[in-house]
Order: C-alpha cells, then structure tokens, then sequence
C-alpha cells in the first residue's frame, strides 16, 4: 500500500527540468539526450520520457503493484472532493504513474519510495511530461474527474450532502469511503425515523406506483438494473431501492404524515447518501471488464452489495404454482398431512385464490373469508393454518434489519403475506411470489430435514426441467456413460443442427450471507453451483471432443448414442433461483477464467477446508481447459460457451420456445448482445424486441 504522505513529500521535493513548454524542438531532443532523426515532435519526446520513467522504476523484487497505483489515485480524487481541497498537482503525477505502471510485466513492481534517488528522478520526469502536455493537459479539477473517472467521483459528490448535514467524520481511507460508526448509526436511524413518519407501508406502494413504467406484463416484472451507459452519458447516484423498501417492510405502517416534496426530498438525499458510501453502482459498462485475480473478490463483492442494496428479489407470479407443484412433487400428502395438518395440494389451492385477488402492481388486503370463498375443496380451517403458515407475525419481518450490507437480517422473503390485525396484506406481487415458495419449503424441512430436502428438490429440478423441454416440443437426451474408465452423468442435453447443449443442475442458493457481500460465503456458493456444473460440463466436452461420441444410458437402460458431427458445445449451468448479477455471461467467463489461475487462501483457518476445496476444483478446471486447447486449436476465448442460468429464467428462455431450433435462437439472443445491465431478464426482454423490430 502506497503511503500517501509519503507521496505527497517527494512530488513536492522534485522540479522539473523544463521551464517551459519548448518552442525549439531541436533543443529539447538535445536536452533528454535523444538522437535527431527526419522528423522532430513532442509526443516522440513524450514516448521517451514514458519508457524512461518505467526503466527508472521497475524492479523484480519487492515493490509497488499496479493497483497500487490505481488506488493512490482513487483515493487523492475523493479527497478532493470531499476535503474541498486542491490536490491537482499530485493527480497528475499520480495518473501519470498509474499509466506507466500499467506496461510492468507479471513479475515486475515498481521500487518503493525508500529508493528516493530514483523516486525522484522518476517524478522529474513525469513532471516534465506534463510540461509537455500543457496546451492540452488533463486538468484534474472535480469537474473534469467527474467526466472523466465519474466511478471515482460521482459517490464523493454524493457524499458531500453529509458533510453539509453536520455529519462528522467521513474519510477516504485506501480509497474507501468511511463513516465513523457512530454517524453511520445516526443516518440509518434518521431514514428510519423519516420512514416511520411517513408510513413505512404507504411509501412502498408510493414506490412501485413511481416504478409501475418499468413494469414488464409479460415477465412479470420490473427491470429495475444497473444503468451502464457509454462512457461520455450522464449517471446519477441512485436510490438503493433494494434497502428501503424492506425497511418499509419493517416500518410496517400505513398511516404516516404526509409525503410533502420537501419530505420526499430529504428522504431521497439520506438514502442517495447511503448508497453513495457503500460505492457499489457501476457508472460505466466497461467497469465490467478487464477484472484481475486482484479485483476478482472485490468485483463479486460488489455485484451482490448492489443487487441486495439498489433492487429487489422478484419471481414471475404465473410461475409459482409451477414452480411449487413440480419442485415439491416428491412430498407426499398423506405424510404432510399428519405432519402440518395441511398438504401440498391444498396449498396449491390457497395460493391460486390469493393470486386470484391480487391484480399485477398492486397491493392487496384480505381476510380469511375472501380466500375461503375463492377455494373449492379446502375446509375453513386448513384455511386459516395455510395463511398463517405464509405470514409473517410479531415482532414482523425485517425486525432486525437496519444496517443495508447484514442482509441474513432481511426475512421478509421467506414468506409473502403481512397480517396486519385480521388482515393479511400482500405487497407487489412480482416482489412477494418468491415467499410462496420458501414458505412452502421451509415447512418441509421442517420435517424432512434440510439435506434430504434440498437434495430432492435437486431432482425434482432435473423432472421439471425435462417436463418442461417436452411440453415445447424439444427433443432431449441424459443418462450415464463411461469415458476414460470412468463413469459421468449428464443431467439434460438438447441437440439442434449447429450445437449440442449440455445442461448441468446444481441446487445450491446463493445465501443471505453472500448476498450481503460475504467474501468467503459468495466463494463457497459459487464453488458450489456454477464451478462444480462448469467441471461436470467441460468433462462432457472433452469427452464428445475427444471421442466424438457420447453413449448415453437412461435410467430404463436405453443407451442413445450421442454423436459429435463437429458442432459446436454449449455449457449451461442451471441453479434453482437466481443468484443476480453474477449469471451474466461476461462475468462469469472472467470469474472461470481468473480462478483458474488463481489460489485461495482464508484469513480464518476454519474456512480454509473449503478455500482447499475450491482451489482443488480450480486446478481441475485448468487441466481442462489445457486439455480442450491440445483437442481443438480453435479453442481461443475460454468459457465463452458458458452459462450460467435459475430455473425461473430458464422458463422465460422458454416462452418462445417450440423446437430445438427455437431453443438456441433464445438462447443466441443474447450470445452476441449485452446491454450490460447484468440482468437475463432485462437482456433477452430487449433482444427480443430488437427481433421484433427487424422482423426476424
């Protein structure tokens, strides 16, 4: 880590050798000692100067990293902003040097500062670049950074709001913001007291009113996704939507003061101020690029931060009965029964009557008797213990949530329905579906026991999935067979002219740790579905590639022999509910790819059999990439083939779906095409708009 005063101390020590911006280009060669060819020019001069500053510095020993770099100047852009101070003349060196050091090879680091000689002949040079720059130079005044690095500078701003609001404290610390804990206390109960007055139940519906021309009918939802636009187009800080309406959840009231536009307002500014502290919001598409080994863990980190903070948990309401009916068609009614006094198809019942009372967008109450004269054959009384068994009660949900990032605080997913007195309330539809489906299935793990339960679920995943397929008319084939004196297992795979796709069924969820941005839980969950799907997937691979057929043995014992035909290979791993912004394809390709050259250590011994695990699976996944490359030399962009897909978008891939054909031109829309949303829904929604407009 660089020391910044440290920094600061030698840039201020160092002249530069100019004076000036030269007017005799000859003079100038011949002042940096550079040989006089046919033609003279600055930017030459520039390049030389550049190459020098890296020579001067570099060292194979112990020394400074490039992010190093990236984060001194990270960290001296936000103070500016936030300390009001002038720290122009220290940017540019620093962005200079974060330049430079970007042409350091993989075993090279720049000295550090106790080399002070070369330090400071290193910022002679990178001052008298600057010289040279000059009738066109990079200003590194706040407006400019805000254009140019607006990641950098867009949350500082934000942030500005508390400093002008009496809150003491804030920092930038190795380019983090802080706020003491203590303030940070102060703002989240200052929201909180605001929510309270204002109606914590009435502000989520003013909310999804204000959200309703985002609504999507036909998915059943609203995109609500990261705006990533080209670099140059406007972006706000935004709300974390996310977070405050499950703190209107909490809140849980109706009856608040009245929603003023300078109550709205303040409201707006506390929460924008929030989210900007947590600087997760992605400003630009291209911040999902070019990630390394050393920002890999960051990178994840954030996109879960984000999607549990600035977006909502949301299932399409024509898939939850679906969903409940063949997930759980292993639990048997007669031992329900006895168990809960309630089973699985009267559930089933009750949920079609509450969905039959609820209208998309819209919050409803009922009571008992509504739901009862919506059903035909459950008695009053199962009734009642159904409803009871999907609500939520005292002390409600959210309790004790407060602080945005400990999301294992937020239950208010684990089950839809709000009993308000002898009312049950039911939110946005799109956004309390998903609590059928955990309410169902926590009842039977309350029995069954939580493995065991899982564990089915898996393979009632793999029967829906297939039940699914033949319902679109698409053909597909699974079964075991034997390569290399072994034997494999392919879950689903579906044949088309052009490609063979492997499907691989993990039933790992992505855990409310892991949603909160946990390091280790996010590592272990993603071990745990896509890598574990991805090693079974690319063994499938290297086995049709190799032997050019797979012999594939149903469970009848019918073998079907699987042929390659040089098509391509396609890898889909499918998990049970959505894991956000992590299953876009672009990040998974550099998350596959990264790992694979990467080693896991824990900071605490106890997680270390589980980094172990994963580092195990990641060697394995490197010997077969280095396998698929000796096959095939086309093999030129790794994972590319890869996806990794929920259950309920797997049904949206689907709606348009009607034969193997159909299935891969769904699953091409959005092969070639990004919108960087980080979002399936959102990207094959505009694909298939983009199609309908063209009239394909």
């Amino acid at each position: 880590m660089i020391q910044e005063e440290q920094f600061k101390s030698i840039v201020d020590s160092v002249k530069p050798s100019l004076e000036a911006y030269p007017v005799d280009l000859s003079k100038l060669y011949n002042h940096f000692e550079m040989s006089i060819g046919s033609s003279l020019t600055v930017n030459h001069v520039i390049s030389h100067l550049e190459s020098r500053i890296v020579e001067t510095l570099v060292t194979s020993n112990e020394g400074f990293y490039s992010r190093d770099f990236w984060l001194l100047f990270k960290q001296l852009v936000r103070q500016q902003i936030i300390e009001r101070s002038d720290l122009v003349s220290y940017l540019s060196v620093a962005d200079t040097l974060k330049e430079a050091s970007r042409k350091l090879q993989k075993n090279q680091r720049f000295l550090f500062f106790d080399k002070n000689k070369e330090w400071k002949d290193a910022i002679k040079l990178i001052k008298d670049v600057l010289i040279l720059r000059s009738p066109y130079p990079n200003q590194y005044t706040n407006a400019d950074n805000e254009l140019r690095f607006p990641r950098l500078s867009k949350p500082a701003k934000g942030l500005i709001w508390l400093n002008e609001h009496s809150f003491d404290g804030l920092s930038v610390e190795s380019g983090r913001f802080q706020l003491p804990d203590d303030q940070l206390k102060v703002l989240i109960e200052s929201i909180e007291k605001d929510l309270r007055s204002l109606g914590g139940l009435k502000m989520a519906v003013h909310i999804f009113i204000k959200l309703s021309e985002r609504f999507d009918s036909a998915l059943g939802r609203y995109h609500l996704c990261r705006n990533c636009p080209n670099t140059g187009q406007e972006v706000s800080a935004q709300i974390p939507l996310g977070y405050v309406l499950n703190l209107c959840i909490k809140a849980n009231n109706l009856i608040g003061g009245e929603l003023t536009q300078e109550v709205i307002e303040r409201f707006k500014d506390e929460l924008i101020a929030l989210g900007c502290l947590y600087d997760v919001q992605p400003y630009s598409r291209f911040e999902i690029e070019f990630q390394t080994v050393d920002t890999l863990i960051d990178f994840l980190r954030e996109i879960s931060l984000y999607d549990s903070l600035f977006l909502i948990r949301q299932l399409r309401p024509s898939d939850i009965v679906k969903l409940i009916q063949n997930l759980f068609d292993w639990v048997d009614n007669s031992e329900m029964q006895e168990k809960l006094r309630w089973n699985m198809t009267q559930a089933v019942e009750v949920i079609n009557a509450i969905l039959r009372l609820t209208p998309p967008q819209k919050t409803v109450f009922f009571n008992t008797k509504d739901v009862i004269t919506n059903t035909q054959n459950v008695n009053d009384g199962v009734v009642e213990i159904i409803l009871k068994a999907f609500s939520h009660v005292k002390p409600g949900p959210n309790h004790k949530f407060s602080i945005p990032h400990e999301v294992e605080s937020i239950d208010y997913q684990f089950k839809p329905l709000l009993q308000i007195e002898q009312d049950y309330c039911l939110m946005d539809l799109s956004w309390c579906s998903v609590g059928f489906y955990e309410a169902v299935a926590s009842v039977i793990r309350s029995y069954v026991g939580s493995e065991r339960t899982q564990e089915r679920i898996g393979l009632a995943g793999e029967r829906f999935l297939k039940r699914e397929l033949v319902a679109r008319n698409v053909s597909y084939s699974s079964g075991k067979y034997s390569y290399n004196g072994k034997q494999w297992e392919c879950d689903c795979v579906i044949e088309t002219k052009e490609a063979i796709i492997f499907i691989e069924l993990k039933s790992k969820v992505l855990t409310r740790k892991a949603q909160g941005g946990n390091d280790v839980k996010l590592l272990v969950d993603i071990s745990k579905s896509l890598i574990d799907s991805q090693i079974q997937l690319g063994n499938h691979e290297i086995a049709i590639r190799k032997q050019r057929y797979l012999d594939l043995e149903d469970s009848s014992g019918t073998t079907y022999r699987l042929e390659h035909k040089d098509r391509g290979i396609e890898r889909i791993s499918l998990t049970l509910l959505d894991y956000g912004g992590i299953q876009d394809r672009r990040v998974i390709a550099q998350l596959m790819r990264l790992v694979t050259t990467a080693q896991f250590n824990a900071v605490d011994p106890k997680h270390q059999v589980d980094f172990d695990e994963l580092n195990e699976k990641c060697r394995e996944l490197y010997s077969q990439e280095i396998e698929l490359c000796k096959i095939d030399v086309k093999h030129k962009i790794p994972y590319f083939n890869s996806w990794f897909l929920s259950i309920p978008q797997f049904l949206v891939l689907l709606d348009e779906v009607r034969s193997n054909e159909d299935f891969k031109r769904e699953l091409w829309s959005t092969r070639h095409l990004t919108f960087s949303s980080l979002d399936f829904y959102f990207e094959i929604n505009e694909a298939r708009k983009m199609r309908a407009l063209s009239g394909a």
